[in-house]
């Protein structure tokens, strides 16, 4: 059954940010241009092979989720979903800076803080909650997939919630 073309929503940094202009060199990508671009020098190990260990990742661009991917509830349209992130952004969360670190991320890596921060975990937090009311309830098929996938019951809870289940606490940067 098709479900509609599926939502999410990301922070992207600002394309003139020093974040942003690493993070794409890393990825091989800018999704601002949709150019690709050279990856950072020193990358060019000969042992690695940069442009496929980067291949889905690129696909998406440097960004962080906010609100993992989903099908809009039959009940609600998409100008309400846009008309509800646009108050959602004038709100005015207030997230200044954080130590980055990288981890792994099921099989992609992260940049996610190095330590918790209040005012990242209540953005993530509130992105996922208040968007959840927005969201079609998950499809047998997509749960018989993520059961496959090898997810633990508390994971499925999770991603039946509408939130990715091997995210940390904050949102991370890929």
């Amino acid at each position: 059954m098709d479900q509609g073309p599926r939502y999410a929503i990301y922070f992207v940094p600002a394309a003139d940010s020093n974040f942003y202009r690493y993070g794409s060199s890393i990825l091989g990508y800018d999704c601002y241009t949709g150019k690709t671009l050279d990856f950072p020098e020193g990358s060019g190990d000969q042992a690695v092979n940069w442009s496929q260990i980067t291949a889905q990742p690129r696909r998406y661009g440097f960004h962080a989720t906010m609100k993992a991917p989903f099908h809009l509830s039959p009940s609600c349209t998409e100008p309400q979903l846009v008309n509800a992130l646009q108050s959602f952004a004038g709100l005015g969360h207030a997230v200044h800076s954080f130590a980055p670190t990288v981890t792994m991320l099921d099989d992609f890596f992260a940049i996610v803080p190095l330590q918790a921060d209040a005012a990242l975990d209540v953005l993530a937090a509130s992105c996922t909650t208040i968007f959840d009311a927005y969201r079609a309830p998950m499809s047998p098929q997509e749960r018989a997939r993520r059961i496959a996938l090898g997810l633990s019951q508390s994971q499925i809870r999770i991603s039946t919630a509408g939130a990715i289940p091997t995210r940390s606490r904050n949102s991370a940067f890929i």
